[in-house]
């Protein structure tokens, strides 16, 4: 087990050794205030940050951004920079409503899942009412089965026991019509 977790820390140092950085750059607090060029920063290079706020772009931003200046530099637009900088602010608004939209969906997601275990729920308990159902009407169809029987049973010793009766009547009054006439 020793071995196990020497050799693990041997390649995380390796690992954390193998990343070396090429550069340092210190963007200082007056960066806020300047227009000058965007700073480009290369891979493996650390930032450190004393602005208040530092806007990163990705090379094909940047590469836009350029394209829009150079077109609206050829037109002689003379507050170019005040275009530049209501892009980013609907580009900043979009990013907003983008999240609040993505929150909106993941929360109708959540919704969806509640309903969904609601539903699923509802849908067992309403299987095992019916299936408690389907037992009591089984049971009630036995109970009629029994009683139709317990009634045909009864209609037949009825007939029966008036059948008796009537042979014993008419043994009765044929004993009673013998006597009398003898």
């Amino acid at each position: 087990m020793k071995y196990i977790i020497i050799t693990l820390l041997l390649f995380v140092n390796l690992d954390l050794a193998s990343q070396s950085y090429n550069d340092t750059i210190t963007i200082g607090p007056q960066y806020d205030t300047l227009m000058s060029s965007p700073i480009e920063i290369g891979k493996g290079t650390v930032v450190l940050s004393q602005a208040n706020r530092i806007y990163l772009v990705n090379g094909l931003r940047y590469k836009f951004y350029e394209e829009i200046r150079g077109a609206l530099n050829n037109k002689n637009i003379p507050n170019l920079d005040d275009i530049v900088l209501k892009y980013e602010k609907i580009l900043n608004e979009n990013d907003v409503l983008f999240s609040l939209l993505e929150a909106k969906s993941i929360e109708q997601s959540r919704l969806y899942n509640k309903s969904s275990e609601s539903m699923k729920a509802s849908l067992t308990n309403l299987e095992s009412t019916l299936d408690l159902t389907q037992r009591s009407l089984a049971s009630a169809n036995k109970s009629l089965d029994l009683s139709l029987s317990q009634i045909d049973k009864s209609r037949k010793a009825s007939f029966w026991k008036k059948i008796d009766m009537l042979g014993t009547g008419l043994a009765v009054g044929v004993l009673v019509g013998l006597l009398i006439t003898n």
